[in-house]
């Protein structure tokens, strides 16, 4: 700024201007005059504050009677630029397709008017949303908008140069993935059935394949692809998932299918020697056959089914009237091949009392009772014995009989089902070859001429059920809750030619 000095009389004006002490205040170009009358000087003064702070000094100038004149200002802060976030916009995830905004704050932190302009974005990907232009007085604020709308799943990063004040950069991230295809559903989710259950699975997504296993691995692209609902007759889990191009696979769904089935099959031999199969379901015969061979040799008798070899496929032990030992290998209703057991003979005073894997490795191990009441067990690998020794620390009455193995309490176990000479009926709970408790059915057989055939989950409640015939060649089943008794029926037909017994059920 100026002062004008002015000589108003007449004559020569002779003087100068002094008392600035800078840096803050200071003269610039000549502070000295010599002014003819009339004549005009200037006296310019700079001021240049280094501080946010009030100045005020005073001016002399001499010549003629001389004058003071005072020179003030306040320094205050120039346009400064603030731009928030200050680690720049993380715009994370967002799916392929989409698209999301966020906005950097910027900001005139100083006085003044602070202008400017963000730049740097390429597109399109990542780009400007409006101006990117502002112009703010102090302490106003403006809004610069940035839109993240990934093309392919990648990660993104550029930088945004902001201009005006001192200027700022700050960066722009984000990440682009594929949507995800919807975790496909299970109609029914999972439970328990008798016989099948037929189970459906839908996706959400449009136009995506469902995948799945039933062996209880998780799914992939290389799996099975879902066409048509799944009909399940054994205990499954079935896991699925979709996928489709341009989407990321979907999660896994699973269901958990307990299926009990109501078929089970009994083996008859007459007194003449002949054998016979009959397959049920439920309380019905659906089918029957002869076996071949249809007749064993002189002297052998159908002892029980034995899973010996874990194939699945239950075989049929046999004893001889002298204690020898045998079984049939069967493909169906066939014998494919036969082999005595090792060891080949046990004492006739022993009998097979049942057979059920006590030793968890797959395959069915041998329960014996001896007629003094002493329990043993065979521990088999096939058709060889590997270990054996006694099922119980003492002798049991001998008016209790051993009349069946199942699981009567839903432990995986199989059980032991006693009959008493009276007709009670109890079980001993097994872990295995130790005994854990009993109980006593809530029914008893009174009448003698009824006998226990064998054990067998009739109506596919995962829970097994009594086969009796009487000697009359009548066929019946009492329906079991674990050791509650809950019906009765017959089975269909409902009776034989009494020269046919039951020998064996599975």
């Amino acid at each position: 700024m100026t002062f004008t000095v002015q000589n108003t009389g007449g004559g020569t004006l002779d003087g100068a201007a002094s008392g600035l002490t800078g840096p803050d205040l200071s003269f610039v170009g000549s502070t000295d005059y010599s002014l003819g009358a009339g004549e005009t000087a200037t006296v310019t003064v700079r001021f240049a504050p280094t501080a946010v702070s009030p100045y005020a000094q005073t001016v002399a100038f001499t010549g003629g009677g001389g004058a003071s004149r005072s020179v003030t200002g306040i320094g205050i802060t120039p346009p400064t630029l603030q731009v928030t976030p200050e680690d720049g916009l993380r715009f994370g995830t967002v799916i392929v397709g989409g698209a999301t905004d966020m906005a950097f704050i910027v900001q005139n932190t100083g006085h003044g008017t602070l202008t400017g302009s963000a730049s740097g974005l390429t597109g399109p990907d990542l780009s400007f949303v409006g101006s990117t232009d502002y112009s703010l007085g102090a302490g106003e604020t403006a809004t610069v908008t940035v839109r993240f709308a990934p093309t392919a799943e990648a990660a993104y990063s550029q930088t945004v140069t902001f201009t005006g004040g001192a200027g700022a950069t700050r960066a722009v991230t984000g990440t682009g993935q594929l949507p995800v295809a919807a975790t496909p559903t299970l109609s029914p989710t999972g439970g328990t059935f008798v016989a099948s259950v037929t189970v459906t699975a839908e996706c959400a997504t449009a136009g995506a394949t469902i995948y799945f296993t039933t062996d209880g691995s998780d799914p992939t692209t290389n799996s099975s692809v879902y066409t048509a609902p799944l009909t399940l007759t054994n205990s499954t889990t079935v896991r699925v998932m979709a996928a489709l191009t341009g989407y990321a696979d979907s999660g896994v769904a699973t269901g958990e299918f307990t299926v009990h089935s109501d078929r089970w099959a009994m083996v008859w031999q007459s007194t003449t020697g002949s054998l016979a199969r009959w397959s049920m379901q439920g309380t019905n015969l659906t089918s029957a056959a002869p076996l071949s061979p249809n007749k064993a040799g002189s002297g052998w008798t159908v002892a029980g089914f034995a899973d010996l070899d874990a194939g699945g496929e239950p075989n049929i032990l046999w004893r001889s009237t002298t204690g020898d030992l045998a079984a049939w290998f069967m493909s169906g209703d066939t014998e494919t091949n036969w082999a005595y057991l090792s060891p080949k003979n046990v004492a006739t005073s022993y009998r097979l009392a049942g057979t059920a894997d006590l030793s968890g490795d797959g395959k069915d191990d041998l329960i014996w009772q001896g007629n003094t009441g002493w329990l043993y067990i065979w521990y088999m690998d096939g058709l060889i014995m590997t270990s054996g020794g006694k099922l119980y620390g003492s002798a049991v009455d001998t008016n209790w009989t051993i009349v069946g193995t199942g699981d009567f309490n839903g432990d995986g176990e199989a059980d032991l089902l006693w009959q008493h000479t009276s007709g009670a009926m109890a079980v001993w709970y097994m872990d295995g070859a130790t005994r854990t408790g009993g109980a006593s059915l809530t029914r008893s057989m009174t009448d003698a001429n009824w006998k226990v055939a064998g054990l067998a989950d009739v109506n596919g409640d995962g829970k097994p059920d009594i086969v009796w015939q009487h000697n009359t060649g009548y066929l019946a089943v009492w329906f079991m809750d674990g050791v509650t008794y809950t019906g009765w029926s017959y089975l269909n037909p409902k009776q034989v030619d009494p020269s046919w017994k039951i020998k064996a059920i599975r």
